[in-house]
């Protein structure tokens, strides 16, 4: 049982970090467009 958690375990840390970067380019691209919304309403008055 020991030797199939270690064979899992490099895939479960993979796992986390693709969520983490997927949630993380998420929050960017919310950001990015808050920004240009921003720009575009507060800039022009």
């Amino acid at each position: 049982m020991q030797e199939r958690s270690q064979v899992l375990q490099p895939y479960l840390i993979t796992k986390a970090e693709r969520e983490i970067i997927g949630k993380s380019r998420y929050a960017m691209r919310l950001l990015i467009l808050a920004i240009a919304l921003w720009i575009v309403i507060v800039v022009p008055t």
